[in-house]
């Protein structure tokens, strides 16, 4: 059986809530780091440590960071691609 992934390819950290109870992943590039992680998990993990969620960016439908925390990574190691 194929089990096929519908990934959106981003240059940054983004959560968009327009790909929100899709079935998608969100791929993107952090340093040499490639991460690949559900899209509504990645919103989950949004809601802890930070207020990326009661933004004005958040409030028109999606958020970026250049630069996420080191907190917001450590949450995200799981989703790493090796």
């Amino acid at each position: 059986m194929v089990h096929t992934l519908r990934i959106v390819l981003k240059a940054r950290l983004t959560i968009s809530k327009k790909y929100v109870d899709k079935d998608l992943y969100l791929c993107f590039r952090h340093d040499s780091d490639w991460y690949l992680v559900f899209q509504d998990t990645l919103v989950e993990i949004a809601e802890e440590p930070t207020n990326w969620l009661n933004t004005p960016s958040w409030r028109k439908g999606q958020y970026s960071s250049r630069n996420p925390s080191q907190k917001k990574f450590e949450a995200l190691a799981d989703f790493r691609v090796e």
